[in-house]
């Protein structure tokens, strides 16, 4: 195959994936909404979403922040959630 239709179907398949990943989000919101209120659903998304990352940067082969780094990043955290 050609350059030009493998960058097409590259195209097309990350908007597929686009549109897939963003309408399963849309879907779960609205059944995940029902059961946990709006507040605790978002906390449980940005848990996953840390821990995903962590274990990414882990696989990766990064190392894991020190204690110090932590600690900043919790104040800013914090400061963030309450302003």
């Amino acid at each position: 195959m050609s350059q030009n239709i493998i960058q097409k179907l590259a195209i097309g398949a990350g908007f597929f994936n686009i549109y897939f990943i963003w309408g399963a989000t849309f879907i779960a919101i609205t059944y995940s909404l029902e059961s946990f209120p709006p507040f605790i659903l978002t906390g449980l998304r940005f848990l996953v979403a840390g821990i995903l990352l962590l274990a990414f940067r882990a696989m990766k082969g990064d190392s894991l922040t020190d204690l110090k780094s932590w600690k900043k990043n919790a104040v800013v955290g914090l400061i963030i959630l309450t302003f």
